[in-house]
């Protein structure tokens, strides 16, 4: 029988919060019985001083790299997936792994997790020299968003692919008495929901601006408040919660007893929090940026606005709450849109296809390392 290849994912894992963490904790989760042996490599998250962070950034790199060569030098590895979180930081320690990973004769997939881009344009000489060696090391570059597969058909057309995010296949749905379970909300006050961090690029000022003109909506902010968000979160109006930083349980639980999804970041990729959200059941309301034009479809799930745009934001929101029927349709839209298209089983064939482009360095493996690989952990 033929063995399963050997895939190492190097990613953020859970309990890391982001949008790489749930998508590497999905496909950790999901990934059995589908061909592949995953292994997975977490990206350490430490905070400190500011004025250490790049130390200890370094020399968790640094950890990260010499764990990344033990898997080499035991040849348990046939391709390296590597998640790149489009920070310079990131992108050099990327780079480092894809050297080692090519220095062994593995093929290596860089996912770069975001809109490249506008990464780019953020980045300085030194990370973008960092970005162009690690797109032309990897045996496929892989965005998550229609802009930065364009970008990068641009600059290594036969290497470039599109991979969205996913959820799982089995997810809770909202239902009709959902709202009046465990949420304590009033049952004739509609409710807007906004998961992710609260931040100004994220558009919560503009959330806090809505919030006010529609004082008959109650408004659910979960997630991790910034220092620079913290004193208007702390003066915001009467009809808005913000809840802190949650496990994806409670936020999944959150979303499925709301009555709508509220985005208005200015600036994104591909959201994990509006594919939870229309996983759920949700109409979503949101700024159209990244790749939201291609996730939700303007009438029938939702309503897109300019980054930025408050009235317009209010407007859509304010529609939605006026009519009920027309929420729930648009939720049942979306769901099942996220099932036709962002589900495990929807997206793994595409990753089958990204793989199986590239060649296979592999030597027969112990029954150890066999059994060890199924499980999926890290040896």
């Amino acid at each position: 029988m033929k063995e399963p290849r050997r895939v190492l994912v190097i990613a953020y894992l859970p309990p890391t919060r982001g949008g790489i963490a749930t998508w590497a904790g999905i496909l950790r989760a999901e990934a059995a019985g589908r061909g592949f042996a995953f292994r997975f490599l977490d990206i350490p998250v430490r905070r400190g001083p500011a004025a250490f962070r790049r130390i200890v950034q370094t020399l968790d790199a640094m950890r990260l790299l010499a764990r990344l060569l033990r898997h080499l030098a035991g040849g348990r590895v046939d391709l390296v997936h590597v998640n790149c979180c489009l920070s310079p930081a990131g992108i050099w320690r990327d780079l480092a792994a894809a050297l080692l990973a090519a220095a062994g004769g593995v093929p290596v997939v860089a996912h770069y997790r975001g809109s490249l881009p506008d990464a780019v344009g953020r980045f300085g000489p030194p990370s973008r020299f960092a970005l162009r060696r690690l797109m032309n090391l990897a045996g496929m570059n892989v965005g998550v968003t229609g802009k930065s597969v364009a970008w990068l058909a641009r600059r290594t057309p036969a290497k470039a692919a599109y991979l969205p995010n996913f959820v799982e296949d089995r997810r809770p749905r909202r239902t009709a008495d959902a709202s009046h379970r465990t949420m304590r909300r009033s049952p004739t006050r509609p409710q807007a929901i906004y998961v992710g961090r609260l931040s100004r690029d994220k558009g919560t000022f503009d959330l806090l601006r809505v919030a006010s003109l529609l004082p008959h909506v109650d408004f659910v902010l979960v997630g991790e408040v910034l220092d620079e968000a913290k004193a208007a979160i702390g003066a915001a109006p009467g009809n808005v919660r913000s809840l802190g930083a949650v496990s994806r349980d409670e936020a999944i639980e959150r979303l499925c007893g709301s009555d709508m999804f509220v985005f208005p970041s200015h600036r994104e990729g591909f959201p994990n929090a509006i594919l939870e959200a229309m996983a759920a059941g949700l109409p979503v309301v949101g700024a159209r940026v990244g790749d939201i034009g291609e996730m939700i479809v303007e009438g029938k799930g939702g309503w897109l606005v300019a980054p930025g745009d408050v009235p317009a934001l209010a407007r859509a929101i304010d529609r939605l709450a006026a009519d009920s029927a027309l929420a729930r349709e648009m939720g049942v839209f979306n769901r099942n849109v996220c099932e036709a298209r962002f589900t495990v089983s929807a997206v793994f064939p595409s990753l089958v296809a990204v793989y199986d482009a590239l060649p296979s360095r592999r030597r027969p493996s112990t029954e150890a390392e066999r059994s060890a690989a199924s499980a999926g952990q890290e040896a």
